[in-house]
């Protein structure tokens, strides 16, 4: 049975990857960046793996959208109830700690903390009876690593 899928963050690795796997297996799928090109790209992709594939696809920035009011209303033109949300979506400032703003620090918080409860929250009454919520994080921020300096922002996060 088909699924009511959104992923955020699509437009490139896991979430490109994501949206490709559940469009092939014929699943309907909303995905969501904030880089309307990739997005198109990623439809096409999608429409040569699976010729019937119903893909939607909206740039939005998790960091400035106001969820309840701009992307709700999208979702609900799509979907009736949701079934799989995978919160994919993450900002990194690539610089030391010490030259971080406050608020390249907030928009961090923004996209990979405020942005995953408040779509989750808003999309409460809309998920079916066995929904399923994916949070997709990285492994630096458990381990670190001296090649990214600015995972000690992302890490917190």
């Amino acid at each position: 049975m088909a699924k009511n899928v959104i992923v955020t963050g699509a437009s490139r690795g896991i979430g490109f990857e994501l949206v490709q796997k559940y469009a092939e297996a014929g699943h309907e799928v909303l995905a969501l960046s904030r880089n309307s090109d990739r997005l198109e790209q990623l439809k096409q992709a999608c429409l040569q793996l699976n010729p019937k594939a119903q893909v939607h696809i909206l740039s939005f920035d998790l960091a400035k959208g106001d969820i309840a009011a701009q992307l709700m209303p999208f979702i609900e033109s799509c979907f009736q109830h949701v079934d799989i949300l995978i919160n994919n979506a993450g900002a990194l400032v690539a610089k030391p700690f010490t030259e971080i703003s406050a608020e390249e620090l907030e928009r961090i918080y923004h996209v990979n903390v405020l942005s995953v409860f408040k779509l989750t929250q808003e999309l409460i009454p809309k998920f079916s009876n066995n929904a399923h919520i994916v949070n997709i994080s990285s492994v630096g921020g458990v381990q670190g690593s001296v090649k990214f300096s600015g995972l000690s922002a992302y890490s917190s996060s």
